[in-house]
């Protein structure tokens, strides 16, 4: 006679766990959600003009959560993104006008006077990067908390960015430096916005770095990039990122049209 087989309830692993998927996906939900609701009370949010002009804005964001990626991977911390992009920003600006002494003119004179977006470009890089080398050097050499470092950098970018520009702001850019935040690339009905584009090449940057990273250490890589890798593990962690917002802050130039540092901000 065969045994009759009792119904075996499935486990909790073999069932669906709503809450966890929730808890997982929140922030993707969430933004489905808002996207949603948006679309509903302004049908024009969904345009393709509008969303290419919202990729455009966050995309310097995402340019900063790809160089403090580098951060939190060595559980560490960075205060002074702000001070640092808006130093970088303002001497980027600084070198496309010409100098302080041009920082309202336009048209021209100011053509004629400015030194070029790549020059603004080179110098925004190597003030992040000087940056991320004197915190990253002070917290990888000196032992000293990641917390501590960037709380004063953030004081002292600030202060420097105040310095530099006397506390007003620089505005009116020229033509090819303003096209770098607010140009578009491609077709007229798939005009990809220029800052997107920057960002998305970084991203791709970013994972193949961590790539040769891992391979680096996993299979131990025989290399001069690997050895470097290896030796300045927790230094080029901090430089990095540094050299991701020098490269930011033109960006936030172009997009915004000005620049510049108030004493009264937070």
């Amino acid at each position: 006679m065969d045994e009759v087989k009792q119904p075996v309830a499935p486990s909790r692993r073999d069932s669906i766990d709503l809450l966890e998927i929730m808890a997982r996906f929140a922030p993707l939900i969430f933004l489905i959600v808002l996207i949603a609701a948006f679309t509903i009370a302004e049908p024009r949010f969904f345009s393709t003009v509008n969303l290419f002009n919202v990729l455009r804005q966050v995309s310097i964001y995402g340019l900063l959560a790809v160089g403090m990626t580098f951060v939190i991977l060595t559980a560490g911390i960075d205060l002074s993104v702000g001070s640092l992009l808006a130093f970088a920003g303002l001497a980027a600006a600084a070198v496309a006008k010409g100098g302080l002494a041009n920082r309202f003119t336009v048209g021209v004179e100011q053509e004629a006077a400015g030194y070029g977006w790549g020059l603004a470009l080179l110098a925004a890089i190597a003030i992040g990067l000087a940056g991320g080398l004197i915190q990253g050097t002070a917290i990888t050499r000196l032992k000293v908390p990641p917390f501590v470092v960037t709380l004063g950098g953030m004081s002292v970018f600030r202060g420097a960015a105040l310095l530099f520009a006397g506390g007003g702001p620089i505005s009116g850019f020229p033509h090819d430096y303003a096209w770098w935040g607010q140009g578009r690339i491609g077709p007229d009905w798939f005009p990809m916005p220029v800052p997107v584009i920057v960002f998305a090449f970084f991203a791709v940057g970013y994972l193949l770095y961590d790539y040769i990273h891992y391979a680096s250490h996993r299979f131990d890589l025989w290399t001069p990039l690997g050895r470097a890798l290896k030796r300045n593990h927790m230094l080029h962690h901090y430089a990095t990122p540094g050299a991701h917002w020098g490269v930011s802050s033109p960006l936030w130039d172009h997009v915004f049209g000005t620049t510049g540092e108030s004493p009264r901000a937070p």
